[in-house]
């Protein structure tokens, strides 16, 4: 008698269970939550936050007054709790336009991982399409579809048939379609080192049944580069250019959205103090690395159309800033050495002087 009472207390609370107001069949099949598991999974609201570099750049002023909108894209993969060679399946994306009060729906009995990626405009501002769409970095996985403005700031769940194959494929990668304002030669372009700001981070294994939030550690992924004339003769100046080679038929003279973008025309003068200098900042191309080769033609504008060029090949790192120091000594017409000076300095250690390399030529 004991056991067949046990029996039926057993499956009156799964008949309780089952009719509970946590069940996902409670959910309207349009809000795709269905889910094929063998068990009934529990929903649980967990609240999205970031820290790491984000926190810790965000305690002074992230923004300038020309900054443009923040957008976050994020991808959420999910496997079988316990189940280490279980096979990873989407789970659900979003693209939300600020970084607080995000939350998701995720079900128990599963692990989750989160990729994010959080982006700020800044001289490049994404194209705006009006037909209503963001393409690069937020361009989704299923051939050439852009992400729609009007899913922006929710959770689209891809385990619902009508999204199966859908995620943000390119947070990894730091290419955007930006508006090319006055620095491109065609109307717009994706461009591989966007003048940007720039976080990208993972979080693995997070389980929903233990808590009620989830952090992501953001890594800072943008590179400063700053362009200082010391010393020139009178009357010349200094063209700069990006002529690093990537291993494909499209050439950075031909196409210079593909890598460090100079305003039109930027040439390096005596002049005047402002005219000495130029600083910018740049997203790294991967994300998934903290590192970038890159090879700079310095071109000598003597007077009476003749130039001498100057290669120089660096790595720019992530979250210091490259200063590039040109020196070139010599009389108008005449062939000269040219010495550029440069160093890695980290954003806080800016004024320090940086590092004499002599000598280097083409």
């Amino acid at each position: 008698m004991k056991q067949l009472i046990s029996t039926l207390l057993f499956v009156g609370m799964l008949i309780g269970v089952s009719s509970g107001g946590n069940d996902l069949d409670s959910f309207d099949g349009g809000d795709h939550r269905s889910h094929n598991s063998k068990e009934k999974p529990k929903l649980k609201t967990i609240r999205m936050s970031f820290s790491g570099d984000y926190v810790s750049e965000s305690e002074e002023p992230l923004l300038r007054a020309d900054d443009g909108e923040t957008f976050v894209g994020i991808n959420v993969y999910y496997k079988e709790k316990g189940d280490e060679d279980a096979t990873e399946q989407r789970y659900a994306y979003g693209l939300f336009k600020k970084t607080n009060g995000i939350s998701i729906d995720l079900t128990t009995g599963y692990t989750y991982r989160f990729e994010a990626s959080i982006l700020t405009e800044r001289e490049d501002k994404l194209w705006d399409h009006a037909e209503g769409r963001y393409g690069e970095p937020f361009k989704l996985s299923n051939g050439n579809s852009d992400f729609e403005k009007d899913d922006i700031g929710d959770f689209i769940y891809t385990y619902d048939s009508s999204n199966a194959k859908f995620y943000l494929r390119m947070l990894n990668n730091g290419t955007a379609l930006v508006d090319a304002g006055d620095d491109l030669p065609s109307q717009f372009g994706d461009v591989r080192f966007p003048r940007v700001k720039r976080y990208y981070g993972n979080l693995n294994s997070f389980d929903p049944s233990l808590l009620t939030s989830v952090e992501i550690p953001m890594e800072y992924k943008c590179f400063g580069l700053k362009l200082i004339l010391e010393s020139i003769p009178g009357e010349t100046s200094v063209s700069v250019s990006d002529i690093t080679d990537n291993g494909t038929t499209i050439t950075t003279t031909n196409h210079p959205e593909y890598y460090l973008r100079f305003p039109n025309g930027l040439r390096l003068n005596a002049g005047s103090e402002a005219s000495k200098t130029w600083e910018g900042l740049y997203s790294l191309n991967d994300l998934n690395h903290n590192t970038k080769e890159f090879k700079l033609r310095f071109r000598w504008h003597k007077g009476q159309g003749i130039t001498e060029d100057f290669n120089h090949t660096f790595t720019v790192e992530a979250k210091k800033k490259k200063i590039l120091k040109i020196n070139i000594d010599g009389e108008i017409n005449e062939t000269k050495s040219g010495n550029i000076v440069f160093t890695n300095l980290d954003d806080t250690l800016i004024d320090e002087e940086p590092e004499n390399v002599t000598n280097i030529s083409d």
